[in-house]
Order: structure tokens, then C-alpha cells, then sequence
């Protein structure tokens, strides 16, 4: 029988907050909030990930509105409708898990409700007028944090900088 080494536990304190998520309403209704980390550095990475996906779920849908146009007989019709509602569900239900993933959080059914992500809103599509309003939010917040870490960090730095190591202008 092979004895088994206990270890202790001991605790560490890193004093960072649980969460740095916010509580953001939309349009002034309290009854629809999404909650997001708007110093999260990892959506970065995440956008540079969604970029072709989001495209790639765009151009499917484009193809699948070419492919189902009106045909001459009701038929044709019933049938192309059948195939759009099909494909239109796939797609639909793509971008959702697409956005979602992007802000970890379903924005989605907060910020589209019912609606699709690809109904047009003033000349984009729905999914495109999300992304821009939170991903500016995120934007703005990780600026403000870059600057004030770049402030803090020179605190620490400058004194190791030669003092003569500065921009002299010549003269002429």
C-alpha cells in the first residue's frame, strides 16, 4: 500500500476584486442590463477571433438571400422559404453564439431581444451597432488604464534614465 503525502492549505490574499464587471442599462431601462468587464484585456484577443467568424456568418447570409429570391411559381417559392427559414435559423443562432462569445456575456438577448442580429438599423445590421457602441465602452476604459499603468510605471523607471540622455537642439 502506497502512503499518501498531506499537504497543508494555506491561503493567499491577492486583494483583486472577485469581479470587475459593471452593471450597464440599456436605454434607461432597469429591467435590461448587461453586466461586462470593460477593462478586460482578453477581448482583444477575442475580436481578432470573432473578426472572420462574424464575416464568414455575413457572407452566408448574403449567398442564402441570393439563392432564395422570388421564383415564378408558388411552389418554387414555398420551397425557397422553407430553405431561408432553415439556413436564416442557422445563421441566426451562429451570430448570437459569435457576439456572445466575444463579450463572454449574452448581450444578445438584452441588446436584440427577439429581433434578429441581422435586421437592418439605420444602414447596418443590428449585430454591427452592438458591436460598435460596447466595444467603444471597451475601448475607452482599457486607453484610460494603459495610461494610468504607463504613468505608474514611469514613476518607477525614470530614475534609472541618465540624466544626460536628453534631446539637445543644435544650433545653426
Amino acid at each position: 500500500m502506497e502512503e499518501t503525502k498531506v499537504t497543508t492549505n494555506q491561503t493567499m490574499n491577492i486583494d483583486l476584486p472577485i469581479s470587475d464587471k459593471v452593471r450597464y442599462t440599456i436605454n434607461g431601462r432597469e429591467d435590461k442590463y448587461i453586466e461586462l468587464n470593460p477593462g478586460d484585456m482578453g477581448i482583444i484577443a477575442r475580436f481578432d477571433e470573432m473578426i472572420p467568424v462574424l464575416n464568414g456568418i455575413v457572407e452566408k447570409y448574403e449567398k442564402l438571400k441570393l439563392e432564395t429570391k422570388e421564383n415564378d411559381s408558388e411552389e418554387d417559392f414555398t420551397k425557397a422559404l422553407h430553405v431561408y427559414s432553415e439556413g436564416f435559423r442557422e445563421i441566426e443562432s451562429s451570430m448570437r453564439d459569435a457576439v456572445n462569445k466575444l463579450f463572454d456575456y449574452d448581450v444578445c438577448s438584452v441588446c436584440a431581444g427577439g429581433g434578429s442580429m441581422l435586421d437592418p438599423y439605420d444602414g447596418e445590421y443590428r449585430f454591427i451597432v452592438i458591436l460598435q457602441t460596447l466595444l467603444g465602452m471597451y475601448g475607452d476604459t482599457i486607453s484610460a488604464e494603459m495610461k494610468k499603468m504607463s504613468t505608474r510605471l514611469h514613476k518607477h523607471t525614470d530614475k534609472y534614465k541618465p540624466k544626460d540622455h536628453q534631446t539637445t537642439s543644435r544650433k545653426k
